[in-house]
């Protein structure tokens, strides 16, 4: 039996989780626009393999799993089944070189190692590098808009200087379209 996507048609917890995490995506959404920019226009793909940008690093190949979401982040979905007893699955992820915290909780790893992270059933390994910018849609007014927004939180992670180049267009044919850099001096 088929039962769609739709968060409705499951339990409640579960649908509870895939509202929240459909709430994250709609705050990334500035984000996500400007990787997609990246995308379209410096054939910088959203999601990248770990080989791409660690071609010498055999680790990179062997996790399958394990991508670059954007130029800021890894994400590693949790894909083992969860363990009864301590109702948390498992995953190994191997952090490249430098610094990366946790998204969600801001806990730091040293890296250039592999790790094995535990998640519960809301949780997924994903991480930050260390300077890294995220720019998040404001949600106190909870507009469903995926209009440019009229205000942002900037989640900026400690460790590192960097910049990021926010895109931001009218959404048009003929659009006008706004470069703002977002500068991280550690």
């Amino acid at each position: 039996m088929f039962s769609g996507k739709e968060p409705w048609n499951y339990d409640e917890v579960s649908c509870r989780i895939m509202i929240e995490y459909l709430q994250l995506r709609h705050r990334m959404i500035p984000y996500l626009y400007t990787m997609n920019y990246y995308a379209s226009e410096k054939c910088i793909p959203l999601v990248r393999p770990m080989y791409y940008l660690h071609p010498e690093e055999q680790n990179a190949y062997d996790m399958k799993n394990e991508y670059y979401f954007g130029t800021e982040m890894i994400v590693c979905p949790v894909t083992h089944k969860m363990n009864g007893i301590i109702r948390r699955a498992s995953e190994t992820v191997w952090i490249p070189e430098g610094y990366w915290y946790n998204f969600f909780n801001g806990r730091g790893y040293r890296g250039n190692r592999k790790l094995k992270v535990y998640s519960n059933y809301r949780e997924m390994p994903v991480f930050v590098k260390a300077g890294g910018i995220i720019p998040l849609k404001d949600m106190k007014q909870n507009i469903n808009s995926t209009d440019n927004p009229a205000d942002m939180e900037i989640e900026v992670f400690p460790g590192n200087s960097n910049t990021f180049v926010l895109y931001e267009d009218d959404d048009r044919k003929e659009s006008k379209s706004a470069m703002t850099e977002l500068e991280w001096d550690w």
